[in-house]
Parts: C-alpha cells; sequence; structure tokens
C-alpha cells in the first residue's frame, strides 16, 4: 500500500503477472541480483539466448525492454531501501546495483519524468 493516493507498483509483481515461458527462472532472479552483470548479453547467456532474439522475446514476454526492466527493479530496491533503512544514498546506490549515487539520482529523476 502507498500513502496519499500513490498507485501500488512493484516491476516484480508486473513482470511475473504477464506470461514469461522461458524468462521464469531469469525474472526473479533479476530480481535477486541486481549487484551482477544484468546487460543484455549477460541476460541472453543465462537464457540461453542469443542477445537478439532475448531482447525481442523479454519485450514481448514482460513488456519493456531489459535495461527499462533493470532500472525498474534497482529503483523499487532503492526506494524500498530508503523507507525501511538509515542508508546513505552511497550505500544504497551500491547495494542496488547502480555505479555510483549520481546514477541512483539520474535514473530516479529520469523515472519520475516518465511516470507523470
Amino acid at each position: 500500500r502507498r500513502p496519499g493516493g500513490q498507485r501500488q507498483f512493484s516491476e516484480t509483481l508486473a513482470a511475473q503477472a504477464r506470461e514469461q515461458g522461458a524468462l521464469d527462472d531469469l525474472l526473479p532472479w533479476m530480481a535477486d541480483h541486481l549487484r551482477a552483470d544484468l546487460s543484455v548479453a549477460a541476460l541472453a547467456r543465462r537464457a540461453v539466448m542469443s542477445p537478439r532474439n532475448f531482447a525481442r522475446h523479454f519485450v514481448e514476454a514482460v513488456g519493456t525492454t531489459p535495461a527499462r526492466h533493470v532500472e525498474g527493479l534497482r529503483l523499487e530496491a532503492a526506494r524500498g531501501q530508503f523507507e525501511t533503512t538509515t542508508r546513505s544514498v552511497n550505500e544504497v546506490a551500491g547495494a542496488t546495483g547502480f555505479a555510483s549515487a549520481e546514477a541512483l539520482r539520474a535514473n530516479g529523476e529520469q523515472f519520475l519524468q516518465l511516470a507523470r
């Protein structure tokens, strides 16, 4: 539940609600390994697909690109840490797979603009 009339949104739940087929195991793994290499090439290897086929299949199954999905997962995890811990922005950024606090801030601002 979100206060102030905010809509409830979870990248993980949204992705799980769609049919994934070959991505059934990969999507939860991604959410649990935000600090890992989550590039299309790395995810394609894990899904045993070519990068091009993986990217196409991912968009069809999840409804967004792999990069946007990863960004959403990382932002969701960061938001959760800000709400439940007293970690610094640098600590949260590192724990959720962002290269730096600046990258977290930039992605967060971009995400807010897209959501408006």
